[in-house]
C-alpha cells in the first residue's frame, strides 16, 4: 500500500513539474556573450547555474500570474546583471561591486492554450535605479540574480494586465 501511495506522490510531482514547463519555454542565444556567464577556472557550471536559476523563477512567476494557461517563450539575447565581478588574482573568486543598472535582452512569444501567436515582441528591460529597488527585491534577496527577476517579475506582471483587459 505504501508503495502504491509513493508511486502515487511521484506522479502527481512529475505533473506538476511537466506543467511548470509547459507553461514556459526559455532559451539563451549564445549565453558565452553574455558578460556575466563568463566562465573561469574552478566555476565550469556558473553559467548553467544562472540559467536554471533564471528559468526557474520565471518559471515560478509565470505561473503564478498567468491564469490564462498561456505559454511563454523567452529567448534570452543578453543579460547584464547588477553590477560587475571582479575576479581574484588565482582567478577562482569573485567579488560582486554592486553599480547601479542591469539589463535583461530577450525576444518572446505568448500562445494561448491552443497553440495560436498572441503577442510577441522584443524587450530590452533595463534597471537603472537599483538603489530605489531594494525594497522591491526583498523576497528575491538571496539570490544571485535579485534585482534582474525582481525586474521580470514586474514585465510578467505587465503582460498579466494585458492579456486580461485584452480578452
Amino acid at each position: 500500500m505504501k508503495s502504491i501511495l509513493s508511486l502515487l506522490l511521484i506522479f502527481v510531482m512529475l505533473g506538476a513539474f511537466a506543467n511548470e514547463i509547459s507553461s514556459t519555454q526559455i532559451t539563451y542565444k549564445n549565453p558565452e556573450k553574455f558578460r556575466d556567464f563568463e566562465v573561469r577556472l574552478g566555476e565550469q557550471d556558473r553559467k548553467d547555474k544562472l540559467k536554471k536559476e533564471l528559468s526557474h523563477y520565471i518559471a515560478k512567476l509565470w505561473k503564478k500570474n498567468i491564469k490564462n494557461d498561456s505559454q511563454l517563450i523567452l529567448e534570452f539575447t543578453d543579460i547584464d546583471m547588477a553590477g560587475r565581478i571582479i575576479f581574484g588574482i588565482e582567478q577562482i573568486r569573485e567579488v560582486r561591486v554592486d553599480s547601479d543598472r542591469s539589463v535583461l535582452e530577450f525576444d518572446y512569444k505568448i500562445k494561448n492554450k491552443e497553440g495560436k501567436l498572441i503577442k510577441s515582441g522584443h524587450e530590452k528591460l533595463i534597471n537603472s535605479n537599483l538603489s530605489r529597488a531594494n525594497r522591491v527585491v526583498f523576497k528575491f534577496e538571496h539570490g544571485r540574480l535579485k534585482y534582474e527577476i525582481a525586474e521580470m517579475e514586474k514585465w510578467i506582471k505587465a503582460i498579466a494586465k494585458e492579456l486580461l483587459f485584452n480578452s
